[in-house]
């Protein structure tokens, strides 16, 4: 394959996978906010009234992944062509979606699960399981979208193979990922001990 059908799918599939995020994003507002954990059967209600939306993200997350990935696999190919001497930061950029892929689909399993137990007899405690699970694997979601960010931003603007303003805004996006947050814990969900 040539070096522009590189580009136009890369630059296709990226543009797809961030119109996929936009698309499915108000989705998740329109769950609302869910009951605390700490009511299993009140929780399983809520993931059961909203198993057809939450079924519909996952899938729409792993379709914006093929995208991901493309896009990633284009980018690593782009930096090795611009130049050969950056092949470290163009695995790592590579590397960095790939682990970021695999979260994502450990979440989107584990999500998806819960919303698939109460298709037939919800069992409340299993939800309930699989719903903190998925919340876990959340923990890691900022470090690594803000590897992949600065990976990125420092190939761009070290090897100029985008415009510089691409690389200055992964920058900042990316320190955006790293400032200080409390981590996370299952008392945080409304009540869970």
């Amino acid at each position: 394959m040539n070096d522009s059908k590189v580009l136009r799918w890369t630059g296709a599939c990226g543009v797809a996978a961030g119109v996929l995020l936009l698309v499915v994003s108000p989705l998740y507002v329109v769950l609302g906010t869910p009951p605390s954990l700490g009511d299993e059967t009140l929780f399983a209600e809520y993931v059961t009234r909203s198993h057809t939306i939450l079924i519909t993200t996952r899938l729409v997350d792993i379709v914006y992944l093929v995208g991901f990935i493309v896009f990633a696999a284009g980018m690593r190919h782009l930096i090795r062509r611009v130049r050969p001497d950056y092949e470290w930061l163009a695995a790592l950029v590579f590397g960095s979606a790939l682990v970021q892929t695999a979260r994502v689909l450990m979440f989107d399993a584990l999500a998806g699960g819960a919303a698939l137990d109460t298709f037939i007899r919800p069992r409340p405690s299993v939800v309930r399981a699989l719903t903190e699970a998925s919340l876990a694997s959340q923990a890691f979601e900022f470090i690594l979208t803000a590897l992949f960010l600065a990976a990125m931003s420092y190939a761009i603007l070290a090897t100029r193979a985008l415009p510089r303003w691409t690389g200055w805004l992964g920058v900042g996006i990316s320190m955006m990922h790293l400032k200080p947050k409390a981590a996370p814990t299952l008392r945080d969900h409304r009540g869970v001990h």
